[in-house]
């Protein structure tokens, strides 16, 4: 006897929840022992780089998996302080022992600043720092004498140099402050005055001063990194003249010791969007 087309749809159909269902769960068996193999491979990696990375805590710290689980378990976002919105973990039986994780920075003004974005202008700033570097290094040991040697170049790169390790030692300061802040639980209620900045021309405020009674002080955190984050990453996006890489490839500076710079396992920023660019927008391989 011969089926119709509609008796045949209608089989197939009715054959196939149960097909349905039993892939679903063939696959769900498959990929969990993944699942757990891959959560902790990521957990190592990370401990690995806990006792070898050189950025600052902060950083990792943004998308730690631990720190994820937690969040996504028992975090609960506070949006009532004026300066910082931070996850909290009040219904932890024992909440001093979770560090807050702050999230996202404001200015009086309505500017903020992502957390992630402060990231990124960290890496940046990294990035030209080291790029530098290399150049200058390269320029004062340069003894080609069928070359010029690059006076205007010295001079100039030493200027940039100066201002980017500037800009790098206020965001660093103020990402270890900020983790010592999450640790302790503290959030200001209104910012410390931001001082005075000279973007073309910075400088590095000491970490420790002496005030009028001639007593040490130790540097308090300003929202300085809020506007200096916003800087550098408009600096990064305009890139660099191409004169600097035509340099570069010339004096070929130590590949080992000069290399780009990748944040650790390439978070919060892969390194296409934190590799240093050209004017042109190409990115330094």
């Amino acid at each position: 006897m011969t089926m119709s087309s509609a008796q045949t749809v209608s089989s197939i159909t009715s054959e196939s929840p149960p097909q349905s269902a039993l892939w679903s769960t063939l696959t769900s068996a498959v990929s969990l022992p993944y699942k757990i193999y891959n959560g902790t491979r990521v957990f190592f990696q990370e401990c690995k780089i806990l006792f070898d990375m050189k950025e600052p805590y902060f950083i990792l710290h943004t998308e730690l998996s631990t720190e994820m689980a937690s969040i996504r378990l028992a975090g609960e976002l506070c949006t009532d302080n004026p300066c910082i919105q931070y996850y909290h973990f009040p219904r932890n039986l024992y909440p001093e022992r979770n560090k807050h994780h702050f999230l996202r920075f404001m200015l009086e003004d309505g500017t903020t600043l992502e957390r992630n974005e402060y990231c990124k202008a960290w890496a940046v700033t990294k990035q030209a720092v080291i790029f530098l570097e290399g150049i200058q290094v390269s320029l004062k040991a340069w003894e080609n004498p069928a070359e010029p040697k690059y006076e205007g170049e010295t001079l100039r790169v030493g200027a940039m140099l100066k201002k980017w390790k500037a800009y790098l030692a206020e965001l660093t300061f103020s990402m270890h402050t900020l983790r010592i802040w999450e640790i302790e639980h503290r959030v200001p209620e209104k910012w410390a005055a931001m001082p005075a900045y000279d973007y073309d021309n910075p400088h590095i405020f000491p970490f420790k001063t002496i005030n009028s009674a001639g007593e040490k002080e130790t540097r308090r955190l300003t929202p300085l990194f809020i506007p200096l984050s916003k800087h550098v990453i408009k600096l990064h996006e305009e890139g660099f003249d191409e004169e600097w890489f035509d340099l570069w490839d010339r004096l070929k500076p130590d590949p080992e010791k000069f290399a780009p710079y990748h944040l650790p396992l390439d978070r919060p920023w892969p390194y296409k969007d934190i590799g240093l660019r050209k004017k042109t927008g190409e990115i330094r391989e």
